[in-house]
């Protein structure tokens, strides 16, 4: 009996010895296969036209790595990370290339409000403010760069080049996150205007509703504004040849679209209304081409799940559903935490396969374990019985 006992006891050490290498080889070892893989940098940026909810499962850069030139990111609500960990305030990027899910790993992730994470034109950088620093991803490598930044405590947009940064520290500022210094101190300016900010398309001055619409000069700081009525909620975009601004913003209980044309002083003037007829608009994206913006927002006839849209600024009323957004629910905030890149949103939309989402490390432990008892049942049914001699 004491060589069957120790027999069985060997036998059990050795089905938990395969459940705990099983385990890591899903996990650990799966991960480091994934992250020595090259990210995709090839072919053109698409906007996926199907933005998935990904489940609180979804990869994280840490684990996996980074996916590549990013075509959109936005807040997510709960991100598992390992065994029993979670990740504090998830934000989740899409790869332009592959349509591939990650959930951002980095210091000091931000709230999920509104330009909580910046997004780089090309797609190849984030940025967020963290505690008095700017942390800045690169999307290739999956570098987590922190910059000194006293004071700050948002984030706009980045300037065309990729490289110039709109922050506020109690002003607007504009820091090269490539040299990691400060090119311009742009004066004081609402907290509230900053998220909103947007570069012209030469990247030599930013245009914001302070009060009422303005411009400013990055180089001499001068201020150029637009007598115009401009809310201060607006959400702006210029077009690519910089001789249209559009603006979203609340008129008559209702969000709506009006152009503006740039005159050679650097003021606006209205040119008309974009109307975008059987649509609740929520969030303007930016400039699909020189005449067509792209929004969220939700079709009146069908409701419920928000769409991209876009929208002619010509006047003539056409509106086109190009996308959909997810479902309220698992990690999706809502459009106003959507950030895109240029070059994704100029390039089209794409229909991108829905990603094999990975399991969770809790039903991968389990299935170690179910894998492990499998094998520890094989061998104690085919094992020879143990049988008493008999007396004769």
């Amino acid at each position: 009996m004491p060589v069957v006992r120790s027999g069985l006891l060997r036998a059990v050490v050795a089905a938990l010895v395969l459940a705990l290498v099983a385990y890591l080889a899903s996990t650990v070892l799966f991960d480091a296969w994934v992250r020595s893989q090259e990210v995709s940098t090839s072919g053109r940026a698409q906007l996926p036209s199907v933005l998935y909810n990904a489940p609180e499962s979804v990869a994280t850069t840490e684990a996996r790595g980074p996916v590549g030139p990013v075509a959109t990111v936005f807040a997510g609500t709960r991100v598992l990370d390992g065994l029993v960990g979670e990740v504090d305030r998830p934000w989740i990027a899409v790869s332009s290339r592959t349509g591939d899910y990650r959930a951002i790993s980095g210091p000091d992730l931000p709230a999920p409000t509104p330009s909580g994470v910046a997004v780089s034109p090309e797609g190849d950088r984030l940025a967020w403010a963290g505690d008095d620093t700017l942390v800045v991803p690169d999307t290739h490598t999956g570098e987590n760069r922190v910059l000194e930044a006293p004071g700050v405590t948002g984030v706009g947009a980045f300037a065309p080049d990729g490289e110039r940064l709109l922050v506020h520290a109690g002003e607007l500022r504009v820091i090269d996150v490539v040299a990691d210094e400060q090119v311009s101190s742009l004066g004081e300016v609402p907290a509230r205007a900053v998220p909103q900010a947007v570069w012209r398309p030469d990247g030599t001055a930013v245009s914001l509703v302070d009060g009422r619409l303005v411009e400013i000069a990055v180089a001499s700081g001068r201020r150029t504004p637009s007598d115009v009525a401009v809310s201060a909620d607006a959400q702006l975009a210029w077009s690519p040849s910089g001789e249209r601004l559009v603006s979203l913003q609340e008129m008559s209980g209702a969000r709506r679209l009006q152009v503006w044309d740039r005159l050679d002083d650097g003021r606006v003037e209205l040119a008309g209304s974009a109307p975008a007829e059987g649509i609740s608009l929520a969030h303007l994206l930016g400039f699909a081409d020189e005449d067509t913006v792209a929004v969220a927002g939700l079709a009146l006839e069908t409701g419920g799940i928000q769409r991209l849209f876009k929208v002619a600024v010509d006047g003539s009323g056409t509106a086109v559903e190009v996308g959909q957004l997810p479902a309220p629910g698992d990690n999706w905030v809502g459009a106003e935490t959507l950030e895109v890149a240029t070059s994704a949103l100029r390039g089209g939309t794409m229909r991108f396969e829905e990603p094999r989402w990975p399991w969770s490390h809790a039903a991968k432990l389990v299935s170690s374990l179910v894998l492990a008892l499998f094998a520890l049942g094989m061998f104690l049914t085919r094992r020879p019985r143990y049988r008493p001699a008999k007396l004769e």
